[in-house]
């Protein structure tokens, strides 16, 4: 692709384009080819316009496993987890306890400075 990935503006015919690609199911790397820009910046007009992107397979996958997967940590996850690490509880039963992966649990713990 050439390098015509800079900025540029969305034109409403540019717009039109993605909206009915989109819509089509088309895959949105070959939008973003189709209207010469970056995979990212297809993205981000699509979700400008209201659009709501699938939720890609890993994230399924592993929110079937641990449902709170890749989601924001709330206030009171946060300190269930500061509860929990004070407790001594081990890392496997935060996991189950607050449905994320015992990553995640480092993670955040380490975040946290705990």
């Amino acid at each position: 692709m050439e390098n015509n990935l800079r900025q540029k503006n969305w034109s409403s015919e540019d717009d039109a384009i993605l909206l009915r690609r989109f819509n089509e199911g088309t895959r949105i790397a070959e939008i973003a080819s189709e209207l010469g820009r970056s995979e990212s910046a297809v993205k981000l007009r699509l979700r400008k316009l209201g659009c709501s992107l699938p939720t890609p397979a890993f994230i399924i996958r592993a929110r079937s496993i641990h449902p709170n997967s890749y989601k924001p940590w709330s206030a009171e996850e946060k300190e269930m987890l500061r509860d929990m690490y004070g407790e001594r509880e081990k890392i496997r039963h935060m996991s189950e306890v607050l449905g994320r992966g015992v990553g995640a649990i480092a993670r955040e713990l380490e975040r946290q400075d705990l």
